[in-house]
């Protein structure tokens, strides 16, 4: 049985680990419950050109996530009718190219490229004209070989097609 009408948002207003739940409901007559589960909120990032890079935890496997920026640029053209086209808040410049990881970081640790998304975002009361950014996230389930002990530090050799503005704090990946 599905309902379309049953949602929730939750805003969260500060970066860290929420509990939520659980939530009793009644639907058709019978009581549900729901199991609690851990939120981890990471901080917003900056409406600006920039790469980071997190690290994250979820049922004790360790994930790596890649987000970038890339500020748009716009292609609007008129056409011999007096109108125009153009796509809202921009395209990505040619020849930029979004940064990974490289799969294998070090003997014993390797990336699984988990997820991956890419898509425009535009700043609050952006006007029509107005260019974005072309947003990038990347998400990299860690995998240790039984080789592995000890700890790896994560740096720039590590990021392909890094670009001139970035944000990497130490990283430190550890079975």
């Amino acid at each position: 049985m599905q309902s379309d009408d049953f949602q929730r948002v939750i805003i969260f207003k500060k970066a860290k680990k929420y509990k939520i739940g659980p939530f009793d409901f009644e639907f058709n007559g019978k009581k549900y419950t729901t199991e609690t589960i851990e939120v981890q909120v990471l901080p917003k990032l900056p409406m600006e050109n920039g790469l980071w890079l997190r690290k994250t935890e979820f049922d004790g496997q360790q994930y790596l996530i890649l987000e970038q920026l890339i500020s748009n640029q716009s292609n609007k053209t008129n056409n011999e009718s007096g109108g125009y086209s153009h796509t809202i808040g921009g395209v990505k410049p040619e020849g930029k190219e979004f940064a990974n990881l490289k799969e294998e970081l070090t003997e014993g640790i390797e990336l699984s490229n988990y997820s991956s998304s890419s898509n425009t975002l535009r700043p609050e009361g952006a006007g029509l004209f107005d260019v974005g950014f072309s947003y990038s996230i990347k998400k990299y389930k860690i995998i240790f070989d039984n080789s592995f002990s000890g700890e790896y530090l994560i740096s720039e050799k590590d990021i392909e097609n890094l670009p001139e503005i970035f944000e990497i704090e130490k990283i430190e990946i550890k079975k």
